[in-house]
């Protein structure tokens, strides 16, 4: 039974190559983002998927919803995001995007990484989360019968990979624990 004073929070998982990173996801109230959590030393709040761990966790006013749990394969992400432009492009290609774009967002907002809001808020970034987002053709935007392929300029291509590398290098330099534990997935 959830009480009023304890936080929804979403196991997130974060594959990179062979490792698995598990993190706290939680929405932002009020004015606050989206966010993961942080231990009281800064740092990002890392799990296993041990029982007795969260047994634990599930004890600290927190509500984890173990079974509404999301994922970001890192690698898959990004080639997913070379592939921008190709003929072979899905929705769910876009789907895979969109999902780890928002990833990199929250934890970018969690770690205060500095130069995120300036690359998120140039007009070609902005322009390109937009195709990205209506290439996903989720129903509820998307009218029935209809498909919607953006089309992209170059400038678009490179300044958006760019973009995205850049700060998962800037993520990875300021949470190296993403690497330190790991799980078998």
């Amino acid at each position: 039974m959830k009480t009023n004073h304890e936080l929804d929070v979403y196991p997130f998982h974060i594959k990179k190559g062979n490792r698995t990173s598990i993190l706290l996801w939680t929405e932002g109230q009020g004015t606050a983002k989206d966010h993961f959590l942080k231990r009281g030393n800064g740092r990002l709040l890392i799990i296993d998927d041990a029982d007795a761990k969260r047994r634990r966790l599930n004890a600290v006013n927190m509500n984890i919803h173990w079974d509404e749990s999301a994922a970001l394969d890192v690698d898959n992400f990004f080639e997913q995001l070379s592939r921008l432009g190709s003929a072979s492009m899905t929705s769910a290609s876009y789907g895979e995007i969109l999902n780890g774009w928002n990833a990199l967002e929250d934890l970018a907002h969690t770690l205060d990484v500095p130069k995120t809001l300036h690359f998120f808020q140039s007009d070609i970034v902005s322009s390109a989360y937009k195709k990205i987002f209506n290439g996903n053709n989720i129903p509820a935007v998307t009218p029935d019968g209809r498909h919607f392929s953006p089309t992209w300029r170059k400038i678009e291509i490179t300044e958006l990979t760019r973009g995205l590398s850049d700060l998962w290098a800037r993520i990875t330099s300021l949470a190296p624990e993403l690497y330190k534990r790991t799980s078998q997935r």
